[in-house]
């Protein structure tokens, strides 16, 4: 694909085909309750609901969502922020809040000093990105930048 090639249609979709997809069972209405009779001697043996049910495709790859904070916040990063950042984001959980580890830190970004990633840290924790947690080591990541899975969960 030449940079100057003109596309009738997204080049990209193609590599979709590969796409790890899973499924999973949705309720899409729910209806109104029933008892559950026995038809030999109409004894009632439950209740329930009538129900529209389907499966659903879900793609199952990893990812994280950015919103437009994320976005708004990175080009103030220092290179060592981001880089920290980008961990975050590789080993997110489906909550808001994440273990870090220096150790695993300084193995898989290459730093040499717990220092250059504790500044990391501290910046990403004055840009919000971060906030302390109930322990050392423990933060919060802020669920209007970044997040994996559903954050309306968060507010239940």
């Amino acid at each position: 694909m030449s940079i100057r090639e003109f596309n009738e249609d997204n080049p990209f979709i193609e590599k979709l085909q590969d796409i790890k997809t899973g499924t999973r069972t949705a309720i899409c209405s729910r209806g109104n309750i029933v008892s559950m009779v026995d038809d030999d001697t109409g004894e009632v043996k439950g209740r329930g609901f009538n129900a529209v049910i389907r499966e659903k495709q879900y793609d199952s790859e990893r990812f994280v969502k950015m919103y437009a904070a994320g976005r708004k916040v990175l080009p103030n990063l220092s290179v060592a922020a981001t880089r920290i950042l980008w961990y975050i984001v590789d080993h997110m959980g489906y909550d808001d809040m994440i273990t870090l580890n220096i150790t695993k830190i300084k193995k898989e970004t290459g730093y040499k000093s717990n220092a250059a990633i504790y500044r990391a840290i501290s910046e990403l924790k004055n840009h919000c990105v971060l906030a302390n947690a109930y322990q050392n080591g423990i933060y919060y990541i802020n669920p209007a930048m970044f997040y994996r899975g559903n954050r309306l969960k968060l507010l239940i």
